[in-house]
């Protein structure tokens, strides 16, 4: 029986007992590829099967794993294999296979949900370790699946009473085009036995289960001839997963466009040959074609036995030993031997059966075998060749691009440097030192321990020397060896050491190798934002292998008799060390000045007039056939172009989609011909416009400030970094480094400054994804720009709400005595000067160094005339006698009513209704003196939004015309009038009732009748409110439970009782 994804199953299982079995493994297949069972060879051979026959010829990589596992784990009587057209194509009790999404990738959203409700069956069974080997679109659904869980965890911690249901359906949809939300709410449905007990088992339970994700190339897609479902875009693609370990597999020679991988934040990539298949088992091109015979050495299969042989080491590592026996491993699932390659079943069978030391060496024999293929696999980059009709793109020296924690393309150079040509990667020059030195206790270490001890052991080699006038004979057997260490108390390894640095190619290893953990080491601590006490722990490992040599070398310089073979060793150490480290920085260096030009070019082109896009289409359109191998009906396209005026990015695209129709009907591969020509063109010419749009201002600030943190702290390092590489100069330029900080300063403040005039960035909210100083930094350079300051505007706000007393102030002394006369006189030198303030602080605005100091002299101004007002205001409670028409009992009340006890309650529930309001339009104003607009149905995700907003929009308009009302100081100036007015308003149509109708109506009546109260002075039932009063009851005329409408109506009745109370006393 299928496993179910109903939520009520799931629930169901915290009933049962936890499954003895605490492993799970869910495989998640790449981009079109489904579970493939056995080896595509064996397919019958005939036209219509060859392209299959060579897709896998040996197996496909996963679905053989997820078939070994199974057997391993004794599960192979539970299998089920999916239909055909079932996502989760293969499965056992501890194993699940979801198959890849199309080209086109609408199902990933789909493949997510699915993902999930394993991950959750698997977590309520009773597992507690959850691993997640991807690869392609595969793996970045995987992590996606590992930003759910976290997600819903959080959610069942902080929202207990909240349905899972809910929760699954309120997955995040904010820049993000994979439809995780609509896919939950199709898979599941709420469940009958969804209780807060049982959310907090599933908690508990998903607390306890580790994940380790396996994941290989995640390339989520990109955009091509304007079809954006290419593109797979969330900014969680780049949140730092929550897992206990990881494995991220790179393919270093993989070239085609819409092939970018990503890298998570706090993730570092391991690079491996080949191209995006090849580790899935394609031994050929992305095109199937063979590897060219001119090159002696093409074999491409073994990286994937590396990558297989890697995967069952990290499930092993990670899973307690499960596929640890007594007994040899006999895995037999029909991945024989193929013309001559091993088959998987050998493969693997040889590598669970030998012993971790021996697992080791054949790492290394594989990337031995690798590396001496290593000029097939780069034929795969080289070839210019990519995935069918896609073509190729490469950053700057032919580099592949990558997604470096932010939407952003970069080369892979900065996130994997190209390392000494005699290793592959990190984890080869590992295994190599390993191999040569036996460090079998620290095997395993962190990076940073590894380069401590491997420089400790240094350390103690070079002391041997140092104790000797004469190279030291060793014998390359370790026994002997052994006996030499403990006859002249020495450490076996110091010797192991010594020989290994008396060998030539022995020498050059080991320090190749410790050179490489260095610079590696050095690309943390260059790249990261770390803390204060992380960087100093890196430096002190960073500076160890330097101080250690120079120590060295002085002592050894003192002596006469030093041997001269050792003298060249140490100095050899020195130089690879020294010019390892500058070439790490330099290329650092490079790295920065290049991504922060071209992200300056890349926000002009977001920021570009719709003359800059016509004119950068025309150059477009005038170099379409230029180049060779141009294809005919290229010149008809040219011609329908030349003819476009476009005046943005879409209109570009949608123009050229437009030519290629024109054609009419053409032969397919006529039309992939033409389609891929006009994509090298496209990219060519018109890529960085169309990267510029389809970047979001939260990547473009994240990046900005991330490359600005790098140039800073390169430029404030340099001496240092200078002096621990003394013996050679680091060819960069310091000031070119601050230019670019700069410039990146100017970059955001010209992004934010256009963002504003279009609406859509507030300069008063600090994006919560960019750190304060930063954010200080582009805001001051957005206001030199000409966006206004909002701590200007609130001063000046307050200097007009001044302006605006005074004003109410002069109007009340009109025809008094020569008090008033001078009281107004008064006000009017205040207004003067309030307004001369004002003046002066326009005219210096630009003057931004000044600014806080202007503020806080306007701020102690305004406190001056705070003053000065209360002065003039006692002086008109010294000539009441003379204006009690306009300042009698009644008005006084009333005016204070109006400013204290009803305006208040009245914007706040104005701001409330606005903010139901922006949930359905984000961009609304933030103005309560302004009527919402009515929208079309267009705006709306669904009819019952619509009537949501429109109910929204009559309550708002209907208390703004009350605020109107109590603020009509022009028609109405006696507060008496306007009090009338706002009560006679309470009798038209009820604009609040729409929830519940019958306590609008108790509301009213209780309304109406504290106003008759202020009125007239009769109090109807004033006995029994009195009784109320005194004896704490409720009264008859309130209700226990309000809407939000209600309460505001509420408020302003609870304020109108204090003018009742002199009449009630």
């Amino acid at each position: 029986m299928p496993k179910s994804t109903h939520l009520t199953n799931i629930f169901s299982l915290l009933q049962a007992a936890p499954v003895e079995e605490k492993n799970h493994f869910l495989f998640l297949l790449g981009t079109d590829t489904v579970f493939t069972q056995r080896p595509t060879a064996l397919l019958e051979k005939n036209p219509k099967t060859r392209a299959d026959r060579r897709s896998y010829k040996r197996g496909e990589t996963l679905s053989y794993a997820a078939q070994a596992a199974v057997t391993l784990l004794g599960e192979q009587e539970q299998v089920e294999i999916g239909e055909k057209d079932n996502p989760l194509s293969y499965s056992s009790p501890s194993v699940d296979v979801v198959n890849g999404p199309t080209t086109l990738g609408s199902e990933v959203g789909e493949r997510i949900a699915l993902a999930v409700s394993l991950a959750l069956r698997a977590a309520a069974s009773g597992k507690e370790r959850l691993f997640i080997p991807a690869h392609s679109r595969g793996a970045v659904e995987g992590v996606m699946l590992m930003s759910e869980l976290k997600r819903i965890k959080k959610a069942l911690r902080e929202e207990p009473h909240k349905s899972l249901y809910d929760i699954l359906c309120a997955a995040p949809a904010t820049d993000d085009n994979t439809y995780i939300a609509e896919a939950m709410k199709k898979l599941f449905s709420p469940a009958d036995n969804d209780t807060y007990e049982s959310r907090q088992a599933l908690r508990a339970r998903l607390d306890k289960l580790d994940k380790y994700p396996f994941l290989i190339d995640p390339v989520p897609g990109g955009s091509k001839f304007g079809l954006k479902m290419l593109r797979w875009h969330s900014p969680r693609f780049y949140e730092e997963p929550e897992c206990s370990d990881y494995e991220l597999l790179l393919y270093r020679d993989e070239r085609t466009c819409c092939f970018t991988p990503i890298v998570p934040k706090g993730m570092k990539a391991k690079l491996i040959p080949g191209h995006h298949g090849t580790g899935s088992g394609n031994r050929y091109n992305q095109q199937s074609e063979k590897v060219p015979d001119t090159l002696h050495a093409r074999d491409t299969t073994t990286v994937q036995d590396l990558l297989l042989c890697k995967m069952f080491d990290f499930f092993d590592r990670y899973s307690n030993g499960r596929f640890r026996q007594s007994e040899p491993h006999q895995l037999d699932l029909e991945h024989k031997e193929y013309k001559g390659y091993k088959g998987l079943d050998q493969v693997l069978n040889e590598f669970l059966n030998a012993n971790e030391a021996d697992r080791s060496k054949q790492l290394l024999a594989l990337y031995t075998k690798i590396l001496e293929n290593d000029k097939a696999y780069r034929h795969f980059a080289d070839s210019g060749k990519g995935y069918a009709w896609l073509r190729t793109q490469y950053a700057t020296g032919g580099k592949r691009y990558v997604h470096y924690q932010v939407h952003y393309h970069q080369s892979m150079e900065t996130v994997a440097p190209t390392l000494h040509e005699d290793f592959i990667n990190e984890e080869h020059a590992l295994l190599c030192l390993r191999d040569y030195i036996q460090f079998d206790e620290f095997a395993k270490a962190p990076l940073h321990e590894m380069v401590g001890k491997i420089t400790d052991g240094l350390a103690e080699t070079i002391d041997k020397m140092l104790e000797s006038t004469e190279v030291i004979a060793l014998s390359d057997n370790d026994e002997e060896l052994e006996r030499f260490a403990a006859q002249s108390d020495t450490k076996p390894e110091t010797l192991k050491i010594l020989r290994l640095l008396q060998n030539e190619q022995g020498c050059k290893i080991f320090f190749s190798g410790l050179s490489i953990l260095v610079d590696a080491i050095s690309q943390k601590y260059l790249r990261n934002n770390l803390s204060a006490e992380e960087y100093k722990q890196l430096r002190d490992v960073i500076e160890q292998p330097f101080i250690l040599l120079k120590a060295k070398k002085k002592e050894a310089a003192a002596k006469q008799d030093f041997p001269a073979e050792y003298q060249k060793i140490i100095d050899q150490c020195d130089d690879m060390i020294q010019q390892g480290t500058k070439q790490t920085i330099e290329m650092h260096y490079r790295s920065i000045i290049e991504q922060a030009d071209a992200l300056w070019i890349q926000i002009k082109h977001r920021l570009a007039s719709p003359e800059h896009f016509n004119a950068v289409f025309q150059i477009f359109v005038e170099n379409l056939t230029k180049g060779e191998n141009v294809p005919n009906k290229v010149r008809e396209i040219q011609a329908f172009l030349a003819e476009i005026k476009p005046d943005s990015i879409d209109s570009i695209q949608n123009g050229i989609n437009s030519a290629i129709d024109s054609l009419g009907e053409l032969p397919e591969n006529e039309i992939s011909t033409i389609k891929g020509f006009i994509a090298n063109k496209q990219r060519e010419f018109l890529q960085s416009c169309f990267d510029a749009h389809q970047t979001s201002v939260k990547d473009y600030l994240i990046n900005l400030e991330r490359l600005y943190k790098l140039a800073n702290n390169l430029y404030n390092d340099f001496p240092s970094l200078q002096n621990l590489v003394s013996d050679k100069k680091i060819d960069i330029e310091p000031q070119e480094l601050n230019f670019r900080a700069l410039g990146l300063i100017q970059a955001g403040g010209a992004l934010l400054d256009a963002l504003v005039k279009e609406r859509k960035f507030n300069l008063r909210q600090q994006p919560d994804y960019i750190s304060q100083k930063f954010f200080n930094l582009i805001k001051q350079e957005a206001i030199k720009l000409g966006t206004p300051s909002p701590e200007i505007e609130d001063l000046q706000q307050q200097l007009e709400q001044q302006l605006r007393k005074t004003a109410e102030l002069e109007k009340t002394l009109h025809g008094d005595s020569r008090n008033a006369l001078q009281a107004r006189q008064s006000i009017t030198e205040l207004k003067l000067q309030l307004l001369s303030a004002s003046s002066t602080l326009e005219d210096k605005n630009s003057e931004i160094a000044l600014q806080q100091q202007q503020i806080e002299a306007l701020k102690q101004q305004i406190e001056k005339n705070t003053g000065e007002i209360e002065r003039i205001e006692s002086a008109c409670r010294n000539v009441n006698e003379t204006i009690n028409a306009l300042l009698s009992e009644k008005e006084i009340n009333k005016a204070g009513l109006i400013s204290y006890k009803l305006l208040p309650p009245t914007n706040k529930y104005l701001d409330h209704l606005l903010r139901k309001a922006q949930k359905y339009k984000s961009d609304l104003p933030e103005d309560l003196n302004t009527p919402l607009p009515n929208l079309s149905e267009s705006d709306f995700s669904s009819p019952s939004a619509k009537k949501e907003y429109d109910l929204i929009v009559d309550k708002f308009n209907f208390v703004l015309g009350l605020k109107n009302k109590l603020n009509d100081t022009k028609n109405y100036p006696l507060p008496s009038q306007r009090v009338d007015n706002f009560s006679q308003a309470l009798q038209e149509k009820n604009k609040l009732d729409v929830h519940r109708d019958e306590a609008w109506i108790r509301y009213t009546k209780t309304c109406f009748a504290v106003l008759g109260i202020i009125i007239t002075g009769i109090i109807p039932g004033a006995a029994y409110l009195l009784y109320c009063a005194a004896n704490n009851k409720p009264s008859p005329l309130f209700f226990n439970h309000y809407t939000r409408g209600e309460r505001y109506l509420a408020e302003c009745q609870k304020e109108l009782n204090p003018v009742v109370s002199p009449v009630q006393g």
